[in-house]
Parts: C-alpha cells; sequence; structure tokens
C-alpha cells in the first residue's frame, strides 16, 4: 500500500539525514551515550528517524500541494514529487555514506544481520506498543462502512477529524480551518495533515489516523527512557520514568476514595464509573476541568498531535541538554581541583605528621590517586579530606556565578551546529503542536542561564522564533498572531493567592513535588545529617497543610510515607549513592511555572499541556532515587520505595480502567450517511455550508466528513483557536431566522455560503425562531432526506 510506502520513506528520509549529520552533532550526544552506552544506539535512532523524517517529509507534501493546489488532485502531485525527493536524497545520502555502507554490507554478509536491545529497551518497546495499541484502536475504528469514536475521544474527534477529510476529501490549500473558513489556519493542523495524507494514499481513516499516533507514541517513549537512562546513568530509572508518565502521581485517587463508606463500594464504582452516589462520571478528581481527563492517559488518546511534539521536543533536548550536563560536571571537577590546590602545606604536613612520611613523598606517590579504603587513613586520605573542606567552601554561589556567567566559555557557543538543528526541529514543529514549543523554551531559558555557552540556547530560541513567526505569517496572517501572552496567574485557580494555588497543584500533582523537594534537602545535607533532619520539617509541614481534604487514617499514611522516605534518605545519605543533580529541577519545572502566570492562548486550560512536559521531565530525578532504592536491595528501601510506588500511581491506575470503561461505548458516523454521500458527489470541494453549530452529530458531522467546511463550527473549537466566533453566530441566528428574501440571499452570499442546510436541530433551536419557508422561497433546494428531514438548500 501506498501508504505504509510513505512512512517508510518518511523514515528512510530521516535515517539518511541524521546518519549525514551525525558525525557534526556525535560529540554533543557523548554525556547521554558516550563509552559506558546506556542507551543501543538503534533504540534512539529508529524513533529519531521517524519523527525527523515524518516532520521534514509532511512539511514538503504540504507546500508542494499548495504549489499544486490549482489541479484537480494536488495531493497526487505532491505525493509524487516527494517520493522522487526521497529517492534522489536517500541515493545521495548513501553515496556520500558510500564507505561506511560497504563496510555494513561486508559485516552484514560476514556475520548477518544483527539486531539487539537490551531487556529494558524491549519492555519499553512492546510494552508501549501493545498499550498503547489497545487504547488508541479502542478510541477509533472502522465497523465496516460506520466510524466508530470513543466516548473518551469523540469529542475531540469533532475538531480533528474535519481537519483531517479536508485535506483527504476536500482541497484545503492553503490550509484553513474547516470549522471557521476565512483563509487562516489558527491551529495546529499538520499532524492530522499527515494522517489526511495517508488516507489519501490509502489507508481508511481509522488506520490513517492511529498508525502515525501509536508510531509518535511508541517514539516518544523510547525517547524518554534513552532520556532517562541517559542523564542517571540507570537502565531501572529509564523503566520508573516510563511508569510514572503513563501512571500520574494526584491526590484524586484519595479525594475520590473519601466519599465511600466501604471499600467494596469503592472498588465497584472504580469498575463502572460511578461517583459515591452512584452518578456516572468521566475521570476522577476535584480540581477544575480533572473530570475532562486533562492529567489521564485519556489525553494522548484523543490529543493524537501531542505525542508527536514531545518527541521531538526530547531530540531538541539531547542536543542542548549535554551543554548543561557538562557544566554541572565541570563545576564540580573545577571546584575539587580549586579545593585541592587550595589546601597547600597543610594538610601535606597533617599528613606527613600522622604517616611519618616526608611530604614530599606524600605529594609525589599520592598524586592524582584517590583515597584508599579501609578504616585506617591513609596519606591520600588526608589530603582528600582537607580538600574536601576547601571543595565545599568553593561550591558557595559566588563561585557558581563566576563559572556560569562572567568567563568566556559562559556565553560563546561550543559549537554552532547542534543549536541549528535544535532550532530547525522546534521551529518546525510550531504548527504541529505549538503549546509543546512554547513549553520546550521555558525548559531551554532556565537551562541556559544555569549552563555554560549560552549563546547556542540563544541561537536555538531565534531560529525557532523565525520558522514560528514565518508560519503564522503564512497560516494565520501578517498583523495578526495565534499567540498572545498575557499576565494571567494561578492558571485554573485564576487567582494570584499563593495559598490557593499551592493546594491547587498539591492536589492535583500528589506527592511529586513534595519528593523533589526532599531530593533537594538530601543534596545540601550530605555534611550533616542534623541539617537534613531538620530541614525536612519544612516538607512535611507543607505536605500536612496542603493536603486536601482526607480521612485521618489516610493522611497520616501519606504523611509518615513521606517522612519515611526523607528520613531514610538522609540518614543514609552517602557518597557512593547519589542522585542525579537537585539543578535539573528548577530546569524542568519551569513550564508549570509558565502556566501558572502566563495566559497564552483564548482558552487557558490548554496550559495543562505545559504541565504534562513538566511533570514527565520531573519524574525523571524521581525515577532515579526509586531505581536506586529499589537496587539496594535492602528490605528497609525497598518497602518505602513500594509505599512511594503506590502513591505516585494509584490515580493512574483508576484512570486507566475509567479509560478502559469509557470507550466500551462510542459515537458513530456513518460514510454512507446520504447526506455525505450526496455532499461528497454533488458539491465542489472548496464549497461551505451553514448548518446547525452542534457540528459532533448528525449532518453538519456528514458535511465535513465529506471534505467541506462549516461556515461556524462548534464554538469551543472556533474560540479556543483563536477565531471571532460571535460574530459568526450572530450571522447564523440572523439568516435562520429571517424574514425577508432579499436581506437573506444578500447576507448569505456575502458571507460566501454555498449551501445552507435546515435539519431538526435548526428546527428546534432555542437560539433564534426558524422561519423555514422562507428558505423554500429564496433558494431552490438542491437535496433531500425524507427519513431524517434534512434539506438542503444552494444559496444562489
Amino acid at each position: 500500500m501506498v501508504a505504509v510506502l510513505y512512512i517508510i520513506a518518511s523514515f528512510s528520509f530521516g535515517a539518511g539525514l541524521i546518519l549525514t549529520i551525525m558525525p557534526y552533532i556525535k560529540f554533543r550526544l557523548e554525556p547521554l551515550t558516550g563509552n559506558r552506552k546506556p542507551v543501543t544506539e538503534a533504540f534512539i535512532f529508529m524513533p529519531a528517524s521517524y519523527l525527523t523524517g515524518t516532520l521534514i517529509l509532511s512539511w514538503i507534501t504540504y507546500f508542494l500541494a499548495v504549489m499544486f493546489k490549482n489541479n484537480e488532485n494536488p495531493l497526487f502531485l505532491a505525493n509524487l514529487f516527494t517520493f522522487l525527493i526521497v529517492i534522489v536524497s536517500v541515493s545521495t545520502m548513501l553515496f556520500i555514506n558510500r564507505v561506511k555502507l560497504k563496510k555494513w554490507l561486508r559485516e552484514l554478509k560476514k556475520y548477518g544481520f544483527k539486531f539487539s536491545l537490551t531487556s529494558s529497551e524491549w519492555f519499553i518497546f512492546l510494552l508501549s506498543s501493545a498499550f498503547w495499541s489497545f487504547f488508541i484502536f479502542r478510541s477509533l475504528y472502522m465497523d465496516g462502512n460506520i466510524i466508530r469514536a470513543g466516548i473518551s475521544a469523540f469529542s475531540d474527534f469533532g475538531a480533528h477529524l474535519p481537519v483531517i477529510r479536508n485535506f483527504s476529501l476536500g482541497q484545503n490549500f492553503p490550509a484553513q480551518y474547516p470549522h471557521y473558513p476565512d483563509g487562516t489556519m489558527r491551529y495546529h493542523f499538520m499532524f492530522y495533515f499527515h494522517a489526511a495524507n495517508l488516507e489519501y494514499l490509502g489507508l481508511n481513516l481509522a488506520w490513517a489516523l492511529n498508525l502515525p499516533s501509536i508510531l509518535s507514541l511508541v517514539s516518544f517513549s523510547m525517547l524518554l527512557y534513552s532520556l532517562c537512562v541517559g542523564i542517571t546513568g540507570n537502565k531501572a530509572a529509564g523503566v520508573f520514568a516510563y511508569l510514572l508518565f503513563v501512571f500520574r502521581s494526584s491526590f484524586a485517587f484519595f479525594t475520590y476514595l473519601t466519599g465511600f463508606d466501604n471499600f467494596s463500594d469503592f472498588l465497584f464504582a472504580v469498575k463502572n464509573n460511578l461517583n459515591a452516589d452512584g452518578s456516572p462520571r468521566e475521570h476522577i478528581g476535584n480540581t477544575l476541568r480533572e473530570s475532562w481527563g486533562l492529567w489521564a492517559q485519556k489525553v494522548y488518546v484523543n490529543q493524537r498531535h501531542l505525542a508527536f511534539a514531545m518527541g521531538l521536543f526530547i531530540l531538541a533536548l539531547f542536543l542542548l541538554l549535554p551543554l548543561f550536563m557538562n557544566t554541572i560536571k565541570d563545576l564540580r571537577q573545577s571546584a575539587l581541583n580549586k579545593a585541592v590546590k587550595n589546601t597547600g602545606k597543610s594538610a601535606l604536613n597533617k599528613a606527613a605528621k600522622n604517616t611519618g612520611k616526608s611530604a614530599s613523598h606524600i605529594t609525589t606517590k599520592y598524586s592524582g590517586k584517590s583515597a584508599l579504603s579501609g578504616k585506617q587513613k591513609t596519606p591520600a586520605s588526608w589530603v582528600k579530606t582537607a580538600a574536601t573542606s576547601q571543595f565545599n567552601k568553593a561550591k558557595g554561589i559566588r563561585y557558581h556565578i563566576t563559572e556560569i556567567f562572567v568567563k568566556k566559555d559562559s556565553w560563546v557557543p561550543e559549537s554552532l551546529f547542534p543549536c541549528i538543528c535544535a532550532g530547525l526541529l522546534l521551529g518546525l514543529t510550531a504548527f504541529w503542536n505549538g503549546a509543546v514549543v512554547i513549553a520546550a523554551i521555558s525548559v531551554f531559558f532556565v537551562m541556559a542561564a544555569l549552563s555554560k555557552h549560552k549563546l547556542e540556547n540563544l541561537v536555538m530560541a531565534v531560529i525557532t522564533f523565525l520558522l514560528s513567526t514565518f508560519q503564522s505569517w503564512i497560516f494565520v496572517g501578517s498583523g495578526t498572531g495565534s499567540v498572545s501572552i498575557k499576565y494571567k496567574p494561578g492558571f485554573l485557580t485564576e487567582t494570584d493567592n499563593i495559598l490557593i494555588i499551592l493546594k491547587y497543584y498539591t492536589e492535583l500533582l500528589g506527592i511529586l513535588p513534595f519528593i523533589l523537594a526532599g531530593l533537594f534537602i538530601v543534596s545540601i545535607s550530605r555534611k550533616s545529617k542534623l541539617t537534613g533532619y531538620v530541614l525536612s520539617i519544612i516538607p512535611t509541614a507543607s505536605l500536612i497543610f496542603l493536603l486536601p481534604t482526607l480521612g485521618i487514617v489516610q493522611s497520616i499514611l501519606i504523611v509518615l510515607a513521606c517522612l519515611a522516605l526523607l528520613v531514610y534518605l538522609i540518614y543514609f545519605n552517602r557518597s557512593d549513592f547519589l542522585f542525579i543533580s537537585p539543578l535539573y529541577i528548577p530546569v524542568f519545572v519551569a513550564p508549570i511555572v509558565l502556566a501558572t502566570t502566563l495566559k497564552l492562548t483564548p482558552d487557558i486550560t490548554v496550559n495543562h499541556k505545559y504541565i504534562i512536559l513538566s511533570v514527565i521531565l520531573l519524574n525523571i530525578p524521581v525515577a532515579d532515587m526509586l531505581a536506586r532504592l529499589f537496587g539496594s536491595y535492602k528490605k528497609t528501601a525497598v518497602a518505602i520505595s513500594l509505599c512511594v510506588v503506590l502513591l505516585l500511581t494509584l490515580t493512574g491506575i483508576v484512570d486507566i480502567i475509567t479509560l478502559y470503561n469509557l470507550d466500551k461505548n462510542s459515537v458513530s458516523y456513518n460514510e454512507t450517511e446520504p447526506v455525505k454521500i450526496w455532499v461528497q458527489k454533488n458539491t465542489n470541494r472548496d464549497d461551505i455550508f451553514l448548518t446547525h453549530y452542534m457540528t459532533h452529530y448528525g449532518a453538519p458531522m456528514s458535511v465535513m466528513l465529506a471534505g467541506r467546511s462549516l461556515y461556524s463550527g462548534y464554538p469551543y473549537f472556533t474560540v479556543t483557536a483563536g477565531y471571532d466566533a460571535g460574530s459568526r453566530e450572530n450571522v447564523m441566528k440572523r439568516i435562520y431566522s429571517a424574514v425577508n428574501r432579499d436581506e437573506l440571499r444578500d447576507l448569505a452570499i456575502s458571507e460566501n455560503i454555498d449551501y445552507i442546510v435546515i435539519e431538526e436541530q435548526n428546527r428546534t433551536a432555542a437560539e433564534y425562531n426558524l422561519n423555514e419557508q422562507i428558505f423554500h422561497d429564496t433558494f431552490p433546494v438542491v437535496f433531500i432526506d425524507a427519513e431524517k428531514n434534512i434539506i438542503v438548500f444552494k444559496v444562489q
């Protein structure tokens, strides 16, 4: 099938591109891969090839289709030339890499094809493939000629399926929003264009959307694992990071549990998606709009374009995060070197006095060596003790500021090529998912402040901004923008009261923030356990104060589990039990700060994507901690870890049961609906229809599934995309309630409306009084569905 060939072509194009540029970026990946090889190269290479190739090739196909917009089948010519470009490009890349190719072919002939992954990599690959395939196909599938959209996702599909069909069956070049056709496209549509192209090339609608969705989610899962293992050097941490990504941390489980009198009623309610009073529910959680599933696995099932963009963000992170990692490493090494240098003769004399050796003998014998093991102190350990004291002084704030902000290498780029590549990746992602790009910029902003070679991040940001602005100019128009910045504190709490905001995030994120606070305390209390114990009072007291209303027993157990974890980490705070630097936390928390302070789109709910991405990254230090505790094989550590894992994942477990239950039912769209078939066969592919605004059902959805646009679609879709839905809603009311034939005709023609649909939704509308006879008197009837009483009028 041609659609499958397109996916293979995308992968091949991406693979060839990565292999070609690898010599210029391989040095940058050393801190994440390096000689220790914590992640198999193929495990990063495969998702990187798919995401990169699909990103670039889809843009090529789209702009070729725009070039051929006057042709009867612009996608046919666009795909034809795309395949030619791939053939030429891949052939050129193979020629450039012919020496490596010949070597690989010789090894293939001699040893056969070898493809090996570690057990944890196979686990992530197979689990993510099976898990997401199951839920993706439950949410959208074809049953003969019937499109079945699961209850979990049909609402979002009401926005996305029309975009797909507007490209695959319509002629939407250049792109405009089918829910508000005005010549602009304010919605990040490129993932759905890619799906539309796959449908055009032969896949049915469900497969065309589901296949890239699964590939995106599996690719993201593989890259998230690789990122975590690259940072921590711990494969088990990568597995934990993935599990924490799938099963979110929240106190929603406990607030939900509180309403039940006994546990058997609770289990019955979980199994059947019920509230404590027996009423039906969707997702659990008392925070505003949590019942929508904003934070659950459901978000990846209905927001299909999210995982694709997050995967590209991780690829950009691979290119720039090593600067931050090297900065942390250099600071530690520089501080240690400075400390050793400053120990001076006093330390050597002390070592000489206690060993009976001369200072010169000690310097010669133990230079560059670490302290020997054993209870008896050696000459090197005396030097190390003195150096450690100086090292702790050298780690001060002034020293860090000097290293990060004052020196030349604090600003001068180490290399331009990686940051240019990162900028291109993020810039080209803007109309795949703009929210991910914005969240990514906030991460890189904080990371740049704490890293050397800051100008690399600036170059990346400038390229991202220029590409995003250029796309906005193309799709939205000059003098307007799809993003506007407004100060709006509190996110969904809509308040600047810090206490209310903290209570909101505590209920939403569960124990996660308090574990992260604990990791900070552990990192600064290595010299003094007493300091750690004293500081641990702060997160413990905060947890007690900020806990939502729960049962006494539940509250006590949660606080005791967190306190036990803190005490254990502080008590066994050894140099050989180091977690990753706590400096990762302010870097990864940046999108949450962004979501809590700024409103960038008409609907602030969109900020939840910033928080989702931030939490995914913040899970990495927690995953590292859990992996090390389990890896210690100590009964106490394992017991505490099991309790913490349960607290972190219980809400996510209920979420997945909820998602499963929701999609036992579905909303159906018949591809053989008479009005859909008539519209597809008898109207122009760029015609505009006026219908009732409830576009999830009836004639409006049939019209859009035929590839046509609606004059004014569902208000939530148009308002959140930044369109002036109010003005068109008023026009719709004026038309349907018209009493003058000339005014009716003039208004419909002036608004470029080609057809007007009247069905039961119009006849029973509360917003206006329909005068159906005037339409019969003004326009010719071109279609009637007598069974459903649908009438279509031609505006002329």
